[in-house]
């Protein structure tokens, strides 16, 4: 399926870069350690009794707030990674020639209209109105609307029940599970 190629060529792009935003937070994060490790080092050096007691408690909070730190930015850093290539594939999705998809839109068309009661309108890019008119044929009135997305989106003549087929909507259906599985994916290969 051509939204699944787009989606393993954006999961692939997404990876390396989460990959290498992820190495930059555990380098960082691997100094902090080391910096830490170095002071305790020296503070265990220096102190006796008590106050060798007191500083390594000390050292050893600071080291577990540095840990914390490091994993927060980690965290932080592919949350971001993943939410810039979702968008990416978003908007490289909606604008996404008609050629590229519209021998998709009959099974998008039959999606729609199982899901809306008689007489729906399905909205699409006017390059793919023709398609999308050949595929409902009589069973739901077909609008070309110059700024729709790739894909169609379906409704009902009162506007009460919606159906978001188009390429960006399908993508945000799938958004979580995508995102989870490209982080399963950079985690394994960290």
């Amino acid at each position: 399926m051509a939204l699944d190629a787009l989606l393993a060529a954006l999961s692939r792009d997404v990876e390396s870069e989460a990959a290498a935003l992820i190495e930059g937070a555990r380098a960082r994060a691997a100094a902090r350690v080391a910096a830490a490790e170095a002071e305790a080092a020296r503070r265990r050096d220096a102190a006796h009794g008590a106050l060798e007691r007191e500083r390594r408690a000390i050292l050893a909070r600071e080291l577990a707030v540095a840990e914390r730190e490091a994993a927060a930015r980690l965290l932080e850093a592919r949350a971001e990674a993943l939410a810039e290539l979702l968008g990416e594939a978003r908007a490289t999705l909606a604008a996404l020639a008609p050629a590229r998809w519209t021998d998709r839109l009959p099974p998008l068309v039959e999606a729609a209209l199982g899901c809306l009661p008689p007489d729906p309108l399905l909205e699409v890019t006017p390059a793919a109105a023709l398609a999308a008119r050949q595929a409902a044929g009589s069973r739901a009135r077909v609008e070309p609307k110059p700024d729709a997305p790739a894909g169609l989106f379906g409704r009902d003549g009162g506007g009460r029940v919606e159906v978001d087929l188009t390429l960006p909507g399908l993508l945000d259906q799938r958004r979580e599970e995508l995102a989870a599985r490209l982080a399963a994916r950079i985690e394994a290969e960290a």
